[in-house]
């Protein structure tokens, strides 16, 4: 015997119900998923925000960096010329030194025969 309008409507109705129960819950797991999707992409940005940070810091140090290596390379040349200066002036010191010890020597065996 055939079922009548009325269950008909009914198990129509129940099979809805059960399809909409069906459709929240699965719209309440999209929202779950969702925020946390959302809280993760925040996370995401911050670490990416922070990396940039980083990176921009890291270029600045950079930049200070090849300033100081250029002003100590020259220094560095500065210093090896006044070395260079240094040492050529030592040696025509010592050269002097010489010379005046010799007529020193030179003086001395002048007096020495003098005196005898």
């Amino acid at each position: 015997m055939p079922d009548s309008v009325e269950d008909l409507l009914t198990q129509a109705n129940l099979k809805l119900h059960e399809d909409v129960g069906k459709e929240v819950r699965i719209n309440l797991e999209n929202e779950v998923k969702i925020r946390r999707l959302e809280s993760q992409q925040a996370k995401y940005e911050a670490d990416i925000q922070y990396l940039y940070n980083v990176i921009e810091n890291l270029k600045t140090q950079q930049k200070y960096d090849n300033k100081t290596i250029h002003s100590l390379r020259l220094q560095l040349s500065e210093l090896q010329s006044r070395l260079k200066d240094s040492e050529k002036t030592c040696s025509e010191k010592e050269k002097f030194i010489l010379f005046r010890e010799s007529q020193l020597l030179e003086l001395e065996d002048t007096i020495y025969r003098l005196n005898k």
